[in-house]
């Protein structure tokens, strides 16, 4: 890719929002001190002008330099850094605006990799437009061409070519965020119905808060609904997803399918009953939550699809990649190497010793009170839990043991879990990092075995696991896993 430009500043128009931000704070928060005093302006206008100062030095000591292997970032006034992204360690890029960069046209731009010092050095705001998209493109081109080098893509042998955005499908699998918020409508109805039947009876009141309630319930749910109906896109290509979203402000991350680690299906108890889920693509990249660099509400996923249709995109995702999430036409993992019995009361422990140290805050608390009314509610609270919780969670983790499901695709692992809400991974072999067995307590007074194997990304920590294993379907489980993870 030629290069008319390499090395890039912030726009000198960044010291005008500072000072005007800095000028809107001191006389709101500070004007009854500053100008109680006999040189108030003096100091107030004095203050706006060190802002401008130490902005114009901080624009004129930030470079970006474009490099043949990487993105060099130098910043800093009196602490100085020099940081260098090279592209074969980049996960994704993203561009954002605040409101008052979208109204002067400009955007920060953030290199992310692994690494949390890396991410804290990867952020450059007060970019013109022109110059983020550029350092935008020439990321996201070497970061692909940086994957085939390394020979991460088994579906490409070429390098990669700059790939037009405005050749990439907006929404092509469509969005239903109406459909849970009609769903709550039909539930806000019948609510109401038996609401106003309880009217009948003389319960006028609870009846009404109830009412109340549930449709303020409802106006919620709407708006959020027409929030992200508004403010959400997602943009699907040949080499990498984009996902915009804002209305007073924009962000657009860009995630190359290359460095994808794993992808998780997730669905809500809501989302469950009403047939949709969310993709959530993961990167590995490390997050700094600060200013403008903040991650957005729906982070790395693409929500509210229809099953068919997360089930496309997942697909898509991993045929780029070369890997087949083919069954190996077998009986799966986890009728071959189950787990055992014993988990279905090691799940049910912790809620029971849970609310059993409620139990025994709450007998201290009547104690105290030595009060016959609140003996009353504790026996009749226990009561509760002992003859209604304690069977109902053992009813439901009966059903958890039942459908966790765990098996090889032909190059990745798939663990599936939940009753209500559905929580899905799948990881292929090759971007496995660690594999280990472990134990918590629980599992040594049970005799049961955990194992764990994840990727560099985030869920993967709390999905990647099989818990309640017995220690010989451990072991073999885990030389199974390596002798994949080696082919």
């Amino acid at each position: 890719m030629a290069l008319e430009k390499t090395v890039f500043q912030p726009s000198l128009m960044i010291i005008g929002i500072n000072c005007a931000v800095a000028a809107v704070f001191l006389f709101f928060f500070l004007a009854s001190i500053l100008f109680a005093l006999s040189v108030g302006w003096l100091v107030y206008l004095a203050l706006i002008a060190s802002v401008g100062v130490l902005s114009y030095l901080g624009i004129k000591r930030t470079f970006v330099e474009l490099k043949d292997n990487g993105i060099q970032i130098k910043q800093g006034i009196i602490r100085k850094s020099q940081a260098l992204f090279l592209f074969s360690e980049m996960q994704d890029v993203t561009e954002s605006q605040g409101l008052l960069e979208m109204i002067i046209g400009l955007k920060s731009i953030s290199i992310k990799t692994m690494t949390y010092s890396s991410a804290a050095l990867g952020t450059v705001g007060g970019l013109r437009a022109e110059d983020a998209q550029a350092i935008r493109n020439y990321a996201l081109e070497n970061i692909e061409n940086s994957a085939n080098v390394k020979g991460k893509l088994k579906s490409s042998k070429e390098p990669a070519k700059p790939e037009d955005e405005k050749e990439m499908a907006e929404n092509p699998w469509p969005l239903h965020f109406y459909k849970p918020t009609a769903a709550y409508l039909a539930f806000a109805v019948a609510i109401s119905v038996f609401a106003g039947i309880a009217i009948l009876f003389g319960q006028a009141a609870i009846a009404a808060l109830i009412i109340f309630a549930v449709w303020i319930g409802f106006a919620i749910a709407l708006a959020g609904s027409i929030t992200l109906a508004i403010s959400y896109n997602y943009f699907m290509g040949k080499t990498r997803l984009n996902i915009t979203q804002g209305i007073l402000s924009f962000r657009r991350e860009s995630i190359p399918f290359s460095k994808i680690q794993d992808i998780v299906l997730r669905r809500s108890v809501f989302h469950h009953l009403i047939g949709l889920g969310d993709i959530v693509v993961e990167t590995g990249e490390a997050q700094v939550y600060t200013g403008s660099s903040q991650k957005g509400i729906l982070g790395n996923t693409i929500p509210c699809l229809e099953m068919k249709d997360a089930f496309a995109i997942r697909k898509t995702i991993f045929d780029y990649l070369g890997i087949s999430l083919l069954s190996e036409k077998k009986a799966p993992l986890s009728e071959s190497f189950g787990l055992e019995k014993a988990k279905i009361l090691k799940e049910s422990l912790r809620v029971i010793i849970a609310l059993g140290i409620i139990l025994l805050l709450a007998a201290g608390f009547c104690a105290i009170q030595n009060s016959a009314s609140s003996f009353n509610l504790l026996w009749i609270a226990t009561a509760a839990i002992v003859g209604i919780i304690f069977p109902l969670t053992f009813i439901f983790n009966y059903f958890y043991w039942k459908s966790y499901y765990y098996d090889f695709l032909e190059e990745a692992i798939m663990v599936r879990k939940g009753v209500l809400g559905v929580n899905e991974v799948i990881v292929p072999f090759e971007r496995v990092q660690n594999i280990f067995v472990d134990q918590d307590i629980i599992d040594r007074m049970l005799g049961l075995y955990d194992l764990h194997f994840s990727t560099v990304a985030w869920h993967s920590s709390f999905l990647c696991h099989i818990d309640g294993l017995s220690l010989e379907n451990a072991e073999r489980l885990k030389e199974l896993l390596k002798n994949r993870i080696a082919k």
